[in-house]
Formats: C-alpha cells, structure tokens, sequence
C-alpha cells in the first residue's frame, strides 16, 4: 500500500521445483520471467513443433529437472 492510501497491484510468480511439494517454493521476478524464461521455453517448445513433436527421449536434457 502506498502512503496515500492506494494499492500497488504485483505480479509474483512462483516456481515449484517439485509440483507434487507445494511448502518448497521460490519466487521469480516478472522481468526475469518475461525476458529470460519465456523466451527460452517458447524456443524449445518452437523446436519440437518443427520436429512434430517427435523427440528422441535420449535427446532431452535432464540435468536441471526439478
């Protein structure tokens, strides 16, 4: 709340590294979000359209799975 008395709306995005636990979370800031991890997923997701979604499991990478 602002000191005039108005609100201040946020976006909070919150990230699961297992979505089965939900008491272990983090928070992304939106600037981080829109301009690092959308884009990076949409680029997957754009590469295994291209592909027709046909994707060797032994190609993906599971390194970083929460």
């Amino acid at each position: 709340m602002r000191p005039d008395g108005t609100k201040l709306s946020r976006v909070v995005i919150r990230v699961y590294p297992d979505r089965r636990n939900k008491e272990e979370s983090s928070s992304i800031q939106l600037d981080t979000f829109s301009d690092k991890i959308y884009f990076d997923v949409k680029e997957i997701y754009e590469e295994a359209e291209e592909k027709g979604f046909n994707i060797n499991p032994a190609d993906i990478n599971h390194e970083n799975d929460g």
